[in-house]
């Protein structure tokens, strides 16, 4: 069986696309996720020419505890914003 994950471009926030681009913490330790809340996303190494990938913005907290109101996802091997 394989499983399939959403590829997403993470960018950073900007104020300019808070209303058409959602904010997330985005954890990178599945330690932090021991009871598989969150949804688990791939990360696009760069803009696609056709925006194949959706975009969400890299919450300003960076690794958690994340308390400050945001949906969270998890992605492993995150490297920020591109």
């Amino acid at each position: 069986m394989t499983t399939s994950f959403k590829t997403v471009r993470v960018i950073a926030a900007a104020t300019d696309r808070p209303a058409r681009v959602p904010t997330y913490n985005i954890a990178t330790s599945k330690a932090n996720d021991k009871h598989n809340q969150w949804p688990t996303l791939l990360q696009a190494t760069g803009p696609a020419a056709n925006h194949e990938y959706a975009e969400i913005a890299a919450g300003p907290t960076g690794a958690g505890p994340f308390t400050n109101g945001l949906k969270t996802v998890y992605i492993a091997g995150y490297t920020g914003p591109i």
